[in-house]
This record gives structure tokens, sequence and C-alpha cells, in this order.
């Protein structure tokens, strides 16, 4: 059981994280259509550069396709465009660029708080998945959230037949080292404290997430913990 003063704090700190994701919807409501104007102008820019470049000397790398050097130059452009405008900026295009999930009907997505880290399942239709995937997604520690990740977590969900465990970790320059690390322990210990046989569990991320995989798993070798 925990002490009364923890709990305090956590359910100040659930209150908390209620009142600025409201916010920042609010928010972010109002800012969109500007928000989505000027990223769409900053990609049809930086596409119609790369097309003529590309045609004019090749691809920016032997064997890269078009696909892969439009996203990777439209990626760099907004990345750049941040650095005037700032990292909340970044942060807010990333979530107007968010796209549908084209297998969402066969998923059930349920919010939770494991450990308390704000999460989401998402679990294939039909039978219950043996395997369960832990997963912490990318963004440099200072964005990505799983919303964004919808659609990389439901094709990993149906393609593994897995139940897939989105982790909301906190992000950086607001919440400092180790603040990332130890959100994604307590949910990936919170998560084996359901009945998970560690061995059925595996975890996963891309870019920063994969740090986090690597820290987690160590954390939980020195523990003494079973290891997924």
């Amino acid at each position: 059981t925990l002490p009364s003063a923890m709990r305090s704090q956590r359910g100040t700190r659930l209150l908390l994280f209620a009142s600025v994701a409201s916010y920042r919807a609010a928010t972010f409501a109002r800012v969109k259509p500007l928000l989505l104007a000027e990223v769409a102008g900053v990609a049809i820019g930086q596409v119609a550069r790369t097309l003529v470049r590309r045609t004019l000397r090749g691809p920016l790398r032997p064997g890269w396709p078009v696909r892969t050097e439009l996203a990777q130059s439209v990626m760099r452009a907004l990345l750049m465009r941040s650095k005037r405008r700032g990292l909340p900026w970044l942060r807010a295009a990333q979530g107007g660029l968010m796209t549908g999930v084209p297998f969402e009907r066969e998923l059930e997505a349920e919010p939770v708080l494991l450990g308390g880290v704000p999460c989401v399942w998402h679990t294939p239709r039909g039978r219950p998945p043996e395997r369960t995937i832990v997963y912490f997604h990318g963004g440099g520690f200072v964005m990505g959230s799983v919303a964004g990740h919808r659609d990389l977590l439901a094709r990993l969900a149906l393609g593994a037949a897995a139940r897939v465990l989105g982790v909301d970790y906190r992000l950086a320059p607001e919440h400092l080292f180790p603040a990332a690390q130890d959100d994604c322990l307590a949910a990936t210990r919170a998560a084996l404290a359901t009945g998970i046989d560690p061995r059925h569990l595996t975890l996963a991320g891309d870019s920063a997430g994969g740090t986090l995989v690597v820290s987690t798993l160590c954390a939980l070798r020195d523990a003494g913990d079973g290891l997924p």
C-alpha cells in the first residue's frame, strides 16, 4: 500500500496531467488551421525543391526511392523551421500531421494508467493473444507520443499477433533525465505485475525508444527482476 503522501502526490500528478492535456487540446483546436497551413507550405515547398534537385542530380543517397527522399527532406525542413518557431510548434506540427489508422477496426484501444504512467493497450479483436509487446516511441526524448504512433502500433499488434502497450513517458525539457527512463521502467513493471509471463513479453522501440528499451532491460537485470 502506498503511503498517503505518495497517493496524494500521484493524484495531484494525474489531475495536473488531465488539466494540461485539456488546455493543450483547446489551444490546438484554435490554432490548428493556421498551423496546418504553415506545415503544408513548408512541406510543399520542400517537396518541389527535392524533386527538382533529384531530377538534376539523382538520388541524395544511392538506392533511395523517391518516397524515402521526400519524407527525409520534409522532416528535415520541419525540424529546421522548429529552430525558429520552437519545440512546442514542432510537437503541434507532428500532432497536426497525424493520420488515420487503416486497421483501427481490427483493434481495441484501451487507455490505462500503469505505474502512474499514461499508456494505451492495442489488442487485436478476437482470441486474446499470448504475446505482449511494450513499446517506447521515438522522438529524441523531446517529442512523440502514443497517438502519433497509432498506425505503427496497430500494424505491430496485428502482424505479431500480440497485445501492444504504448507508453506515453514524460518528455524533456519539461521533465529531465531520468524521468523518461523511470516511466518506462514503472510501466513495464506494472504490466508484468498483471500476471504476464516475462518470457512472453518483448520490449521494443524506435530511435530514443530503442535507448529506453536498453536502459529498462538493464534496470530489470540489475534489480534481479524477471527479464523479457
